[in-house]
Order: structure tokens, then C-alpha cells, then sequence
């Protein structure tokens, strides 16, 4: 009956689950899921869903997607990685160096880059602290992504932290 105090017993929030979206119902806090023999039986599911074979498949298509994004970030002068490359998750910032900001500021940045690319309803990014560092966090993990997903994400994300930094 009281939603709050079974969110308070089973809640789990590392940075990068935190939402500033408070209004929604975010049921991962309504169950026992983020539980060992949960994943398991999700794991169990896609095993049995793609195989071994279809499973490698998908993975090796989503390093080397990240692979390629990854370059592409580090190229740019106006952002920044935060991370070395981890499988198919890729950590950065917007940090243009041209306006010499302080770290407090950098995360403000990204904070309203998050919310403005998250507001258009074509990506949806969360973000981590990394070593106290405010990092936007993409991972590389959908089904059915390719190579031109990840170039139109990289447009907008480069054209909407244009529209900030100006």
C-alpha cells in the first residue's frame, strides 16, 4: 500500500541508475530484479532466444560500433573521454577547451547536455561519476543498432551541445 517504503527497502542506486525523473515509476525499485538468480534467468532467456553463436554475433557488433564512436569522440576538440574503452560502454564529457571552465561547471554543462539530448526523444543517455568526474554514459548495446544509428546519434549529440556552447 505505502510505495515509498518498499522503494526504500529494495532500492539500488549507483550513479548511473539515478534519474532526476522522480514522477515516473521506475520498477526496478518495486522488486528483487537487480538479484543474482533474477540476471540469471534473464541470461538464461537470451541463451535460449539467440544461442552461443547469435550471442557473439551481437557483441562483436557492438565492440566494434563502440570501437568506431570511441575514435570519433576522441577526434573531437570539444569532448572528451573519460574512460578507456570497456567492451561496448563508452564514458565522455562535453569539455570544450576553448572556454577554460572549472570541473563544477563542466558537470553543469553536461548535466543540461544530458537533459537537452534526452528531451529530443531520439537518444536517451544517462550519466556516471568517474573519479569525480560528471561522465554521459553510452552504451552500445541494442539489437538492432548499426553504423548509421551511431553516426545519427553522434550528429545530434555534437549539434545539440553546439547549440549549449555558443
Amino acid at each position: 500500500k505505502d510505495k515509498e517504503k518498499l522503494i526504500k527497502a529494495l532500492e539500488i542506486h549507483p550513479e548511473y541508475l539515478k534519474s532526476e525523473e522522480r514522477k515516473i515509476n521506475n520498477y526496478k525499485d518495486w522488486s528483487l530484479q537487480l538479484g543474482r538468480r533474477f540476471r540469471a534467468l534473464k541470461l538464461w532467456f537470451v541463451i535460449r532466444s539467440y544461442g552461443l553463436k547469435g550471442i557473439k554475433k551481437y557483441i562483436k557488433n557492438h565492440i566494434s560500433l563502440a570501437i568506431y564512436l570511441y575514435k570519433r569522440i576522441s577526434k573531437n576538440k570539444n569532448f572528451e573521454l573519460t574512460t578507456e574503452l570497456n567492451v561496448n560502454m563508452i564514458n565522455f564529457r562535453l569539455n570544450p577547451k576553448f572556454m577554460n571552465l572549472s570541473n563544477k561547471q563542466l558537470d553543469s554543462l553536461n548535466k543540461k547536455l544530458i537533459k537537452n539530448l534526452n528531451k529530443t526523444g531520439k537518444i536517451y543517455l544517462s550519466h556516471t561519476v568517474i573519479n569525480g568526474i560528471y561522465s554521459i554514459r553510452m552504451p552500445i548495446a541494442s539489437t538492432s543498432i548499426n553504423k548509421t544509428n551511431i553516426e545519427k546519434s553522434w550528429e545530434l549529440i555534437k549539434s545539440v551541445s553546439n547549440d549549449i556552447i555558443k
